[in-house]
């Protein structure tokens, strides 16, 4: 986790220097929202809401990662959080913007299917089945953007990452017995896919004032 915590640090610090450092006497910050469905090696059809500042050629990106389809039981959307990072090699343009994205995922959920009845061996058990799940993705991706009605724009990127991934089912039976089966530490992943779509809208612009330097 401190890795993850000295990534967080180096991205929030380059956007804030490019930010600091930028030599226009009048700046313009961006703030707006965006939903996106996505498709990765955490789940399927995931929702993901976020909160998102634009300045220059740099966007950032924070919210919750609603995970969908992470196991044949679930029956409603796992929270997680999800963090990213884009920039815009050749600016933002008034119709098409194409941009690098990286996306940060964490998903650490536990999926209980309450009491039913499972096998251990020849033996009949009666009890509860909880899944443990740990997902810390990363990927990188390139996509693009189609702006209209002026606020508004359409987002979509493919890319690829990896990913420290843990599933381990736990069954507590009745009579006090408890077994395990899967991964109960945490393995790498890598060449996973990332497919994202969705509509952003950026509603508020902060414009300040600087004296050139």
């Amino acid at each position: 986790m401190n890795n993850l915590k000295s990534m967080f640090i180096v991205i929030a610090t380059a956007v804030l220097s490019s930010m600091s450092f930028a030599q226009d006497s009048t700046k313009t910050l961006l703030l707006g929202i965006a939903g996106q469905v996505s498709y990765n090696d955490v789940g399927y059809q995931n929702i993901n809401p976020s909160l998102v500042a634009n300045y220059k050629n740099h966007s950032l990106f924070l919210g919750p990662f609603l995970a969908d389809n992470v196991d044949p039981v679930q029956k409603w959307y796992l929270p997680g959080f999800q963090l990213g990072y884009q920039i815009y090699p050749n600016g933002k343009g008034r119709v098409f913007s194409f941009f690098f994205e990286y996306d940060f995922n964490l998903l650490s959920s536990k999926i209980k299917s309450g009491q039913t009845d499972f096998y251990m061996g020849n033996t009949k058990y009666t009890g509860e089945r909880t899944i443990e799940i740990f997902n810390n993705a990363h990927y990188v991706s390139y996509g693009f953007n189609i702006h209209f009605l002026k606020y508004f724009y359409f987002t979509t990127n493919l890319g690829v990452g990896a990913s420290w991934y843990k599933k381990e089912f736990i069954w507590r039976a009745n009579t006090g017995e408890v077994f395990t089966d899967g991964n109960g530490k945490s393995r790498f992943g890598y060449f996973n896919p990332i497919l994202k779509a969705g509509i952003g809208c950026n509603f508020l612009r902060i414009k300040t004032s600087k004296n050139k330097s």
